[in-house]
């Protein structure tokens, strides 16, 4: 899709583009300070999806786009494409998981033993149906894959691991991780069980996983036929719950394998296999639905190339954020979750980018600048934008997205999640030593963070993507990078925290000059891409490249 080669540019022309990018105008870290402290104000409201807080957000962030001369798409006059939502939330009160066993009926109690998650297609869902373990529930042909095989599931619910096999490579397996509920549908599930295993409470305490997936309303943008349309929830199945651990067994006491052997398999990175459960189960469920809208905003400036400026660099960095807590450690009012790091501090950063780039010679190509909704929500802005572009998608050559910057120390490298898998790599380590940086490895491969932030949907579609985040490597010897993003990811990852009195407080102050350095190295990355003759390719050996993608959807 993205391998057509151009010859009309020559390396002068490229080289020259570079200064002249970066030379008339510099990113300022007063500017980057007065967006990010704007954003990240209470007076938003944490910037949740649907939100007004999240609106008048989307409209600053509009108004300096315009302001620093980009233009709008022209199906998007005001700068604004707007994402109708359908929102779920479950009635706690009136939910029911119960396994029928030969020794009769065993009720499960929420939310210890389990808890649903709402249903974004009905309000009223309820079945009854044996169940079948389906191991992780992953298909591959590119890794050999089939949970599957052998198995009938037409008309049953099938039960599925938690977590990641680790052996396997982590960006990868997360990506089919987010396809094998679509591979149950197609078999003929008509529900989901997940089993929590000991080996993920020690990744991530059920506590907080129930907190985090029952608690919150679920969210889905709409088809134009009102249906739900995000890849995440391209199913419809009548019941979806978690089971903990501990509350296992039953499900396992007419199976041939105990759930201890299925664990212990876990626990010793083999792929435990798929068999009948021989039991029966029946689910039901409540929601309630809203439906409400929330802009991407999204604005161009036009390449100088007759030719290239029909081809696109996009640029992203999401707006919203998590809005208010309200739960018993709020209990006399809701506290506000700012999000300064995620993503007030992205967007800024990108602001300062669009400004600099529009005061200079517009490059060959041309730049599109995303700013999309609902990232928390599970990347809906950005998949809607895939499915309802502003440009085609065949004209976007890669994607270049900023979130949770973490600007609380100076800065020695930076991490470019999805480096490894296209030619983008190369040109982004060139961009960061012009910066005096370096490109450090994924310090956390398991976390899979490639596939969890709106670039993800580009990548989807076989577009070339980076995800850039600070470092973990301070340039001052007496700070130490790593336990200030160790201490921020525990103490204040969306938490009422992450605002500027909370960093400051714990952290001594925020370092602005560094958002500015950040911005530069995205000009110089510009720079090259957008100018450049050749446009950003897949290393050939990347599950990610086109061929394969096409392969695993």
């Amino acid at each position: 899709m993205h391998f057509l080669r151009f010859v009309i540019l020559c390396s002068c022309l490229c080289a020259s583009s570079v200064q002249l990018l970066v030379a008339a105008t510099q990113p300022e870290p007063s500017r980057v300070a007065g967006h990010l402290q704007f954003l990240a104000d209470d007076l938003l409201q944490g910037r949740e999806t649907g939100s007004h807080g999240h609106q008048v957000a989307a409209r600053y962030v509009a108004s300096q786009l315009q302001a620093y001369g980009l233009q709008a798409l022209p199906a998007y006059p005001d700068f604004w494409q707007q994402v109708p939502l359908r929102q779920a939330s479950l009635h706690q009160a009136n939910h029911q998981l119960v396994l029928h066993l030969p020794d009769g009926d065993h009720p499960l109690s929420a939310p210890a033993d389990y808890f649903m998650l709402p249903d974004l297609w009905a309000e009223q869902s309820a079945v009854t149906a044996p169940v079948v373990f389906v191991g992780y529930g992953l298909v591959s042909e590119h890794f050999g894959l089939d949970d599957y095989a052998g198995l009938d599931i037409e008309g049953k619910l099938v039960m599925m691991l938690t977590g990641l096999p680790e052996h396997l490579p982590a960006d990868e397996i997360a990506h089919l991780r987010q396809q094998r509920l679509q591979h149950a549908k197609d078999r003929g599930a008509v529900g989901v069980i997940y089993l929590y295993t000991p080996k993920q409470q020690q990744v991530q305490p059920y506590q907080l996983f129930l907190q985090h997936f029952s608690l919150a309303p679920m969210m889905t943008w709409l088809t134009e036929q009102q249906q739900p349309g995000s890849h995440q929830h391209s199913h419809a199945f009548q019941a979806e719950a978690y089971v903990h651990h501990d509350a296992a067994a039953p499900f396992f006491q007419q199976a041939p394998t105990p759930v201890t052997d299925v664990f212990a398999q876990v626990e010793q990175q083999q792929l435990p296999r798929g068999f009948d459960l021989g039991v029966t189960v029946t689910l039901h469920r409540n929601s309630q639905h809203q439906q409400l809208s929330s802009p991407n905003v999204l604005a161009v400036l036009p390449g100088s190339d007759p030719e290239l400026r029909h081809e696109y660099l996009v640029l992203t960095a999401h707006i919203d954020h998590i809005g208010l807590s309200r739960d018993l450690r709020y209990a006399k009012q809701p506290a506000i979750n700012n999000g300064a790091m995620d993503n007030a501090a992205g967007v800024a950063i990108l602001l300062e980018v669009a400004r600099v780039l529009a005061a200079g010679p517009a490059p060959a190509r041309s730049v599109l600048f995303l700013f999309p909704t609902a990232e928390e929500r599970g990347l809906l802005g950005a998949e809607y934008f895939t499915h309802h572009p502003a440009v085609p998608l065949q004209q976007i050559i890669a994607t270049l997205n900023v979130d949770v910057p973490l600007l609380l120390f100076p800065m020695a490298d930076l991490l470019a999640y999805g480096a490894e898998h296209s030619t983008l790599g190369s040109a982004v380590t060139r961009a960061a030593s012009r910066e005096g940086l370096t490109i450090s490895a994924d310090p956390r491969p398991e976390q899979a963070l490639f596939t969890r932030s709106d670039h993800y949907r580009f990548v989807e579609q076989g577009i070339p993507a980076l995800f850039l985040m600070a470092g973990h490597t301070s340039s001052d010897p007496d700070i130490d990078g790593l336990s200030i993003w160790q201490r921020y990811l525990s103490q204040h990852y969306h938490q009422p925290s992450d605002s500027i009195a909370g960093l400051t407080a714990d952290f001594g102050k925020i370092y602005y000059h560094e958002g500015a350095r950040f911005s530069r190295v995205l000009l110089h990355l510009i720079a090259e891409l957008a100018n450049e003759a050749e446009q950003p390719q897949w290393q050939q050996d990347s599950f990610f490249q086109s061929q394969t993608m096409a392969q695993e959807h």
